[in-house]
């Protein structure tokens, strides 16, 4: 493979910024070659038109931008990659590269610069981006680089912003509609999402890792060996079993990003920023964490509720996860709620309000139901050993790691034990997670130390300007819903306490929102936190849009939305996530105080797992690397009949 032969000649300066732009399983491959035949084989059985392998008698397996990412490692941003004839986009890549002629480079001569280039710059990433759509992402049977890749890369810094997964699927439903072989389109997506979803206990396939980085050559002829029948044909192995689908499913399906923090509730208030933040920190190349894509609250119920049953169904049967899992028992101050319910009750009325009290921004018909595995259920546990009195070595293991901040694996269990409060840590990694999985582009999370500006009215913040500016990809006023998460300081002397609520600017409905899940729309202190943010966010929008913007947010109405309240002190903070999380303008899906402890479980799991974290965290959590048959959880993609 074309690319790989690049990796001899890049620096670690150069892997890193291909790494920033969000391609970090290309800089990293161990498959140097396709198998013509397996891939044949594998575009007869894909069927465009439901984005699936389809194989008679043994199941699918789904072809998804999420799937993509976990094996190529490839940016899933919310703007499409522009792959089209472009007159000036053209002018500026062939000036790039130094070509008067008019005429497209070879991809040979672009590989050739690329090897001598020294400078990790914009240059450098352009023409890498450009090598890697020609040789992986979107091969074409001519010698050249095909122009429709270069207004794609025109804008160096836009690059990880686009849906480069969607791109590559694209191209491989064109290719499957127009017959083409597998010199069109990324087989090596498909071919390792194939090989990935087989059952070979044989072969000691990596758990961690996007998945093409994870098999090499040896491992990729071991398996197709044993999946070749007697006939020459594939298919010989089985695939995955439907209780090993789920829990695999449950244990990897997750994604976000660690940002800077603030202040936290029933923390110490006074700093902007904690201990357990590090700043311009270089990583080494490699990514280490398991990335399988990202899973909404739907994703988990109904994975959640599957490898229930199925494990209900065979009480006799261990979980392929139990016997890896630590079996000790949890310290008193750590106690863990409820086991996992069991199927009979998912269907249980959900008890609602008489309809004078009812709120009319409640959904009450759509109860939601926060179904949590075994698996999560132990895991959790694991986290709560961790923190508050205990005298674990643990607590000061940094269980979260973006390369630019870190959070402690004790700070994190002080967070979500049963009698923990959000921290501030932990808070703004949450937002970070929930935004990354927000589907389309009419909604947009801020940050909490964003909120802490407003409502102080720091209004010429660097940051706090550079999210309002008009010239970013994701302009504001092009949203529906933006929501301000803030962190009110509460209390006198030594019981002062921060206190977690949301003011959402509704765009679609013209018109502000508070939500706070202790407070009435009577409270003097909410009322008057409230404005200050409102007026805050009127001011700096004026600065930035008045000219520019057609609409205008002077005008708006402030209303209170009557949502979900704690029933304690310590849950502000997870019910403003939920918050931000499933609010839609009109309603919030209810929820009760007896709902949280499986939300805090459900998010704590989310956190651990998603894409940008560079800790083995199973490791630091358990002590030990990971037992080679966590390979069974890796995710599958498999639907068996």
């Amino acid at each position: 493979m074309k690319l790989i032969k690049l990796y001899p000649h890049m620096s670690g300066e150069q892997k890193r910024l291909i790494e920033g732009a969000g391609f970090h399983g290309l800089v990293d491959l161990k498959c140097s070659k396709l198998i013509p035949d397996l891939c044949n084989w594998l575009m007869e059985h894909f069927n465009p038109a439901t984005n699936q392998l389809v194989f008679p008698g043994r199941g699918a397996i789904y072809v998804n931008e999420e799937s993509m990412k976990s094996v190529l490692g490839i940016p899933m941003g919310d703007k499409d990659v522009s792959y089209e004839m472009d007159s000036e986009a053209t002018e500026f890549v062939l000036n790039l590269v130094g070509i008067n002629d008019g005429m497209s480079p070879s991809l040979t001569s672009i590989g050739t610069q690329l090897e001598k280039m020294k400078l990790a710059d914009d240059k450098y990433l352009r023409m890498w981006i450009i090598f890697a759509i020609s040789s992986v992402l979107a091969p074409t049977m001519a010698t050249t680089v095909s122009p429709r890749c270069y207004p794609s890369v025109v804008d160096a810094g836009n690059i990880k912003n686009l849906n480069w997964c969607k791109f590559v699927i694209c191209t491989l439903q064109k290719a499957a509609k127009a017959g083409k072989n597998t010199n069109s389109a990324c087989f090596l997506y498909m071919m390792i999402l194939y090989l990935d979803s087989l059952s070979f206990k044989n072969l000691n396939v990596p758990v961690e890792g996007y998945r093409a980085t994870v098999w090499t050559n040896e491992l990729i002829n071991q398996e197709i060996l044993a999946d070749t029948s007697a006939d020459g044909s594939f298919g010989a192995l089985p695939e995955k079993d439907k209780i090993v689908i789920a829990v695999q499913n449950l244990c990897e399906g997750f994604s976000g990003l660690v940002t800077k923090f603030l202040p936290g509730s029933r923390a110490n208030t006074k700093g902007q920023e904690s201990t357990g933040t590090s700043r311009g920190k270089e990583f080494p190349g490699i990514i280490t964490n398991e990335d399988y894509g990202s899973f909404t609250t739907e994703d988990y119920e109904k994975v959640g509720r599957e490898a229930d049953e199925v494990i209900a169904n065979k009480s006799a049967t261990k979980s392929p996860v139990a016997e890896v899992i630590s079996k000790e028992a949890i310290t008193d101050d750590c106690e863990v709620e409820e086991e996992t319910p069991v199927p009979h009750e998912y269907n249980k009325r959900a008890v609602k309000p008489a309809k004078f009290k009812r709120s009319p921004f409640i959904d009450y018909e759509n109860k939601k139901q926060f179904v949590v595995s075994r698996v999560i259920n132990e895991v959790y546990g694991d986290i709560c050993k961790n923190g508050g009195r205990t005298k674990s070595g643990r607590n000061s293991l940094k269980i979260i790691d973006t390369g630019e901040y870190y959070i402690y694996l004790g700070d994190l269990a002080n967070s979500f034990k049963p009698m923990g409060s959000l921290d501030n840590n932990t808070c703004e990694l949450a937002l970070i997670v929930l935004s990354a999985d927000i589907k389309d582009n009419s909604k947009i999370i801020f940050p909490a130390r964003i909120g802490g500006y407003l409502l102080d009215s720091q209004l010429d913040r660097y940051e706090l300007k550079k999210q309002f500016d008009q010239t970013r990809a994701n302009r504001l006023d092009h949203k529906e819903l933006a929501f301000f998460p803030i962190l009110q300081e509460l209390g006198n002397g030594n019981d002062k306490a921060g206190h977690y609520f949301v003011v959402c600017l509704n765009l679609k409905a013209e018109r502000f929102e508070v939500y706070d899940s202790l407070r009435g729309e009577d409270d003097k202190e909410l009322i008057s936190a409230t404005n200050l943010v409102v007026a805050s966010i009127k001011t700096i929008w004026d600065r930035v849009y008045m000219r520019s913007s057609k609409k205008t947010i002077q005008n708006y109405p402030l209303i209170f939305i009557d949502g979900p309240k704690q029933d304690n002190i310590r849950d502000c903070g997870f019910y403003m996530l939920r918050f931000v999380e499933l609010w839609d303008g009109k309603q919030l899906p209810a929820f009760e105080p007896s709902d949280i402890p499986n939300i805090k479980k459900l998010l704590a799991h989310k956190m651990l797992s998603f894409q940008g974290n560079r800790v083995q965290w199973m490791q630091v959590l358990w002590g030990k690397q990971p037992d080679h048959t966590l390979k069974n959880q890796q995710i599958s993609y498999s639907v068996i009949n």
